[in-house]
């Protein structure tokens, strides 16, 4: 599958799509970023999710709020990365900056990332680009997996 996607991005001449998502974040950091470009992928501006935010349940998240990659950056080891790197290349695919683009970013509590939460979501994430492969679709995605993580329901 990777391969596939890794295919059609160097038809899209990937090397200069991938250098040019590489940036130098200024300083302030990802939160003074989505600031920036409010609203986030949920459509909810710093302001409205609040700090601490408020869950779905009604209750308190009991982390700060941060500017929030839905699909990872990095990730933390050799599988992660890959599993990272293959979400990212679908978001590239779709010209979604996997970095700096509001589709990606979410306003969430820092409560950090379980096991299975990349992997799901690059499962999804290939699922779109093998079935229907639509852009919106992949938005969609994003969206509800940045939900499902504010509330603890994807970690």
């Amino acid at each position: 599958m990777a391969a596939t996607i890794e295919h059609h991005l160097h038809c899209r001449n990937a090397a200069a799509v991938k250098a040019a998502l590489v940036k130098k974040l200024d300083a302030k950091g990802w939160k003074a970023h989505l600031q920036g470009i409010d609203p986030d992928a949920r459509g909810l501006t710093f302001a409205q999710a609040g700090d601490p935010m408020t869950l779905a349940n009604g209750t308190q998240a009991t982390a700060k709020t941060h500017a929030h990659h839905i699909v990872y950056k990095r990730g933390l080891g050799e599988t992660q990365q890959r599993i990272a790197r293959e979400a990212r290349d679908v978001l590239i695919y779709h010209n979604i900056d996997p970095y700096y683009g509001k589709e990606n970013l979410a306003w969430a509590p820092n409560w950090g990332h379980g096991p299975t939460y990349i992997d799901r979501l690059k499962n999804e994430l290939i699922s779109e680009y093998e079935g229907v492969n639509l852009k919106s679709n992949v938005i969609t995605i994003l969206k509800n997996a940045a939900t499902r993580f504010v509330n603890n329901q994807m970690t």
